[in-house]
């Protein structure tokens, strides 16, 4: 159906200043007049997360709005479709910039068997975060997903049991924190295995969080 209005919300933007104070993300209503609409917000530098009902939210950073006047965002192409969006940081808490962030469903078949981890990976949806350390999926089927952040020179960050609804975006409001790898120590005894030769260890990640 027709939207009657679209949504926005806002926030102040990192190091940014605003001409009156803005309590955290503000969401206001913006009716539609044909296919344009408007709203009023504070002026400063601020962030922006655009949508409509059924939508995928579309997001303008940085954007400076001057008193008194108009600042237009120029075309927003609002798509149908459910979406993920998260952030991913570093244990300093700086955003993780240009970090792999891969998309998958929960396992509903024979854990770790080889089909399964096959229809993992060819439903996997991969992208990379921003310089705010911001990731979105865009287009996800409704369904159980868990999400892994990668970043080089740091151990992954895992997050699971991701519902996604129709027409809804799945926010994860934690952020997922990636840290620098740990040295893990294995003492056998005894030395050798059983033909007298050394033992051969291998460290598995385990595909599905838990």
């Amino acid at each position: 159906k027709p939207l009657q209005a679209v949504f926005l919300r806002f926030s102040l933007a990192p190091g940014g200043k605003a001409r009156e104070e803005i309590p955290g993300e503000t969401i206001v209503s913006c009716p539609l007049h044909g296919e344009t609409c408007s709203c009023e917000v504070p002026a400063g530098l601020l962030d922006f997360r655009i949508r409509g009902e059924g939508m995928i939210p579309v997001y303008r950073w940085g954007v400076r709005v001057e008193a008194g006047k108009t600042r237009d965002l120029g075309l927003l192409q609002l798509r149908p479709g459910a979406s993920v969006a998260g952030r991913v940081q570093l244990a300093t808490g700086e955003p993780a910039t240009a970090a792999s962030v891969v998309l998958k469903p929960e396992s509903i078949g024979i854990p770790g068997s080889r089909r399964e981890y096959g229809r993992l990976q060819s439903l996997a949806l991969e992208t990379r975060t921003n310089d705010r350390g911001f990731f979105q999926f865009e287009g996800v089927k409704p369904g159980s997903y868990f999400v892994t952040a990668f970043k080089e020179g740091f151990a992954p960050a895992r997050r699971g049991f991701i519902e996604v609804r129709e027409g809804l975006q799945a926010e994860i409001l934690e952020p997922l924190q990636v840290a620098l790898p740990l040295e893990l120590a294995v003492r056998l005894q005894p030395a050798l295995d059983p033909f007298g030769k050394p033992w051969r260890l291998r460290l598995i990640q385990p595909e599905l969080p838990g």
